[in-house]
């Protein structure tokens, strides 16, 4: 299976707004039409990782195949490559269109074999939409002859309080923040 879903490399380019304040450009060399901007190296990867977001989805809804990932690029003096990661919520889903692929089966198959609707099934591959339990993670994989495995595991590096805050996820009527429980 592709290492794609993991994410995506990122050039960071330090530039200048003309006003005298200082910015950090991004560029994805897979993505030539994806770029952002952030006013840091913190916000800057917050902003990549919306911007990656934001074309995987519409490559999804275009039927489009995602791009192959290269390996780290060289980049230009004074920039740097930055990996990107792609969001779990959003791997899940890529992964099981995948897999479903590579089986040559349709959406409807797939929906037979678990006994749901097709266009119930089609949620479960849409990124950004998908929001599965592990039992239904469980009929999928079943229904695909695949091994399901979940793990944790301790982040590579510190994981930044600004993460779990919101960024443009309000421009895409998506939410970064838990699920609040109704009050009683």
């Amino acid at each position: 299976m592709s290492d794609s879903f993991e994410g995506y490399w990122a050039i960071f380019t330090p530039d200048d707004l003309g006003d005298g304040r200082e910015c950090v450009a991004v560029s994805f060399p897979e993505f030539p039409l994806t770029f952002s901007m952030g006013d840091d190296e913190d916000d800057a990867r917050a902003m990549a990782t919306d911007a990656l977001v934001t074309a995987i989805e519409d490559m999804f809804e275009k039927d489009v195949e995602y791009p192959e990932r290269t390996r780290k690029p060289r980049v230009p003096a004074g920039s740097k490559a930055v990996f990107i990661p792609l969001p779990e919520y959003l791997r899940v889903p890529l992964r099981i269109r995948q897999a479903r692929r590579e089986r040559n089966l349709t959406q409807a198959q797939v929906a037979r074999r678990m006994g749901i609707d097709e266009k119930t099934y089609r949620r479960h591959e849409r990124p950004g939409i998908a929001n599965m339990t592990i039992k239904t993670l469980e009929r999928i994989s079943q229904a695909l002859g695949t091994h399901l495995e979940i793990s944790l595991q301790s982040p590579k590096r510190p994981i930044s309080p600004r993460r779990f805050t919101k960024t443009s996820a309000s421009n895409r009527n998506t939410s970064t923040k838990p699920h609040a429980r109704p009050s009683k």
